[in-house]
């Protein structure tokens, strides 16, 4: 967080140059070690140059802003025990891997394009078309100053759904 911060304000003040050099291509500068007078063109190459590096530096501050997916499945051994079973079928495994993969990307409507709720928690769903479920929820970890997402369970739709759904409303009750 503070690292965009910083990127974002120095991005203002790169966006801030260009925009007074492309405005003020009337003006003539002069090179202060050189003594070239600079062209009114110049003024506004130098502004888009700035123009440049404000979009750059803004970018570059946005690549790590996705969040940090980790498991927490492992903690709970009931909800492991019921991860495990739903995996044990092949099309849930290859629609959670799916699901898990879009996740870490930062995709939280993967699937069915519209993530879930489960209601009275802070715990979101992803749903695959062929019954595979991947909870998870969104928090901000203070200590590093970031945003994580923390996977809590999966399950298969039919198979054992509605068991991971009521220990997980128990866990993560508001």
């Amino acid at each position: 967080m503070k690292k965009e911060k910083i990127s974002y304000f120095i991005s203002l003040i790169f966006f801030s140059l260009g925009m007074f050099f492309i405005v003020n291509s009337s003006w003539s500068i002069t090179g202060a070690v050189l003594e070239v007078p600079v062209r009114v063109s110049d003024n506004i190459l130098v502004g888009f140059g700035f123009l440049g590096l404000a979009e750059i530096t803004n970018l570059a501050g946005d690549s790590n802003s996705r969040p940090r997916v980790i498991s927490r499945i492992k903690k709970y051994p009931r909800l492991a025990a019921l991860t495990e079973q739903a995996c044990r079928n092949d099309e849930i495994q290859r629609g959670i891997n799916n699901l898990e993969n879009e996740l870490y990307k930062g995709n939280l409507t993967a699937g069915l394009r519209h993530q879930g709720h489960l209601k009275g928690t802070d715990v979101d769903y992803l749903r695959e078309r062929h019954g595979a479920r991947l909870y998870y929820r969104i928090y901000h970890n203070d200590k590093n100053d970031e945003d994580m997402i923390e996977i809590v369970a999966k399950s298969g739709k039919g198979k054992n759904q509605d068991s991971v759904i009521n220990i997980l409303r128990k866990k993560y009750e508001k």
